[in-house]
């Protein structure tokens, strides 16, 4: 089965992922796994895929990740709805926090993915769990190319949506969570940047590759072990 990562403002479709089983590949609870209590002093670093993804997506940061030292969990989201996907988030980041007993976790999170933590951030008691807030080429503020979208499959991302409108009224960077935004050159850096106190990487690149790249990596784990 073939699924495209996220929309361009040019393009629909920039990129197709073949699942050779023929379906996406769903990570294990982390329950499942007897060894991912977080190392010492490190929070638990969630994943998040982006619109259209699936876990595999996540796969390389995520060995980029543990190879330095840091404990990470792929979140499988329930579709292209951020709303629903941010009550999924939420309840994954408190099935993650009971097996580790780590009183916050870090997030983050690709593409539409930044917008369901965001919502669970900001309206689901997510200040509360989280430390740290880092998305990668997520279109804060929207992307024209999600308006020929439905609503409730990424046309949430349209500029000017209730969503976004919703998203996006205040602050951008409420409560304690340090944020970090990794924008692309090749894209618009502009509705990637939070306003507010958030940090901003600026990177360049395909935007189907940047889970990929090494720049965009190391950008990810500076930003989880800046204190």
């Amino acid at each position: 089965m073939l699924r495209c990562m996220r929309l361009t403002p040019l393009v629909m479709f920039v990129c197709a992922v073949a699942c050779a089983s023929g379906g996406t590949e769903a990570t294990p609870s982390p329950a499942a796994d007897p060894t991912a209590a977080a190392p010492s002093g490190l929070d638990p670093v969630i994943l998040v895929h982006g619109w259209m993804g699936s876990p595999r997506d996540l796969l390389s940061m995520k060995a980029f990740l543990d190879a330095r030292g840091l404990r990470s969990f792929i979140a499988v989201l329930p579709g292209e709805d951020n709303v629903q996907n941010a009550a999924s988030l939420r309840d994954y980041v408190n099935e993650v926090q009971a097996l580790t007993r780590a009183e916050r976790v870090d997030i983050v999170a690709f593409s539409m993915g930044g917008l369901s933590a965001r919502y669970y951030l900001r309206n689901l008691g997510g200040q509360d769990h989280v430390r740290r807030y880092i998305s990668i080429d997520t279109p804060q503020y929207g992307d024209l190319s999600a308006c020929l979208l439905p609503e409730d499959l990424g046309g949430q991302m349209c500029p000017g949506s209730a969503f976004l409108t919703q998203l996006n009224s205040g602050n951008d960077t409420p409560g304690g969570v340090s944020y970090t935004t990794i924008v692309n050159e090749e894209g618009s850096t502009e509705a990637g940047r939070l306003h507010g106190r958030a940090a901003v990487v600026t990177v360049s690149g395909p935007h189907a590759a940047l889970l990929t790249m090494s720049s965009v990596q190391e950008a990810v784990v500076a930003a989880l072990k800046n204190d």
